[in-house]
């Protein structure tokens, strides 16, 4: 959620001038610096957790800072929401008062929540509480964007971030492909040096293809003539998903190594490890799939307003996408329950892999296409020339 805001603060700021942007500019930089926090403790839970007393003294601290960083970048919204009349006079203040809560100080934590019991209590304020902040926080956005300049159609932005989905996609496959293969030649010569390459090596790059998916979702929603809000979409929904698998696949290290070591995890830890690494197995990919759909539906919808653009059927690749997700719940809830055979397990597992192999070419293919399509069909979609004089003399 923070690295959203971050963005979409980013966003807003590039469509507006004069002081409302250096306000905007700062809210996000701030926003960028909260960021800081919980990145921290999801290395300190799940990578190395330090000793008591540092754990201590450093959630005490940072909670504190934390707390200023949002109101800092409420702060700055709300000096642009005060030009906007009345109306973001009351945004301003609302926005301010929800961040106060919603990233509270301990004194105002032990204000607004019940200390003891009350869990049901404790736990509608939550929402409560972060819904209403959400609300402020929307209301504010949409008020600075109101009269902010209009997204500029840049189809070039459109085309690199497609080519840079389309590129991880098929990195992605390559990948699984090569982490199957070697992780079977692991168990046949019973490495562990292997396998521990496998599992510290195979989620950094798979990190890697995530980020840049990411990323190219929310440079191809730059263009102000494409469809922004899918893509947008597509980015939160993939951005959740691969941030669940990313920390599933720190906890599953971390109960793996504690297994080639001593074994200096208590039960309570390694059981909280295992059931982090286990969470959430049907929402994850089902958040995936809604991304990916998403972003199909953006591509058949240019395809739609220029039809001079041939590229392969999004259709396709969603019922792809959505056959091979199902088969692999499938998997994953009855067969490996059901089946007893080995070969027919094994058999099982190849077929929902190519399935789901096929479905990812075929997203990547349609980004590709598409993007070589509006290569070729508008020049306004290539980067400007430059004339490079190489003569040294």
């Amino acid at each position: 959620m923070t690295l959203s805001i971050a963005l979409g603060l980013g966003e807003l700021s590039s469509r507006l001038r004069g002081s409302a942007q250096t306000l905007l500019v700062l809210a996000t930089a701030v926003a960028a610096m909260a960021m800081a926090r919980p990145l921290m403790a999801i290395y300190a839970t799940y990578v190395d957790r330090p000793d008591g007393k540092w754990l201590r003294d450093y959630f005490l601290w940072s909670g504190r800072v934390s707390a200023l960083l949002w109101l800092a970048s409420a702060g700055c919204m709300a000096a642009v929401l005060a030009r906007r009349g009345p109306v973001g006079v009351a945004v301003a203040a609302a926005l301010v008062v929800t961040t106060a809560i919603t990233h509270p100080f301990r004194t105002v934590a032990e204000w607004t929540t019940f200390e003891h019991g009350h869990v049901w209590a404790t736990a509608v304020l939550a929402i409560v509480y972060q819904w209403s902040y959400v609300a402020a926080f929307a209301a504010a956005v949409y008020l600075i964007g109101r009269d902010a300049a209009p997204v500029p159609a840049e189809p070039v932005r459109l085309v690199t971030g497609l080519e840079r989905i389309g590129t991880a996609l098929v990195a992605r496959v390559v990948l699984a492909i090569g982490v199957a293969t070697f992780t079977m030649m692991a168990i046949g010569a019973k490495s562990p040096g292997l396998g521990k390459l496998l599992v510290t090596v195979g989620p950094v790059a798979l990190l890697a293809t995530a980020i840049a998916h990411v990323s190219g979702l929310f440079t191809a929603a730059r263009d102000g003539a494409g469809p922004r809000l899918r893509l947008v979409g597509a980015g939160a929904l993939t951005l959740w998903s691969m941030t669940a698998t990313a920390c599933q696949a720190v906890a599953a290290y971390r109960v793996a190594r504690d297994r080639w070591s001593r074994g200096d995890m208590d039960s309570w830890e390694r059981d909280r490890f295992e059931a982090v690494a286990s969470a959430l197995p049907n929402l994850i990919p089902l958040i995936a799939l809604a991304g990916l759909l998403l972003l199909l539906s953006a591509i058949a919808s240019v395809r739609a307003r220029r039809p001079a653009v041939a590229a392969s059927t999004p259709g396709a690749a969603a019922l792809w996408l959505v056959g091979g997700t199902l088969a692999a719940l499938f998997l994953q809830r009855y067969a490996l329950r059901n089946v007893h055979d080995v070969g027919e397990f094994v058999m099982l597992t190849l077929l929902v892999a190519t399935a789901n192999v096929i479905a990812t070419i075929a997203v990547a293919r349609c980004c590709h296409q598409t993007a070589w399509a509006f290569r070729t069909l508008d020049p306004d979609a290539l980067p400007p020339a430059r004339v490079v004089d190489r003569n040294p003399m």
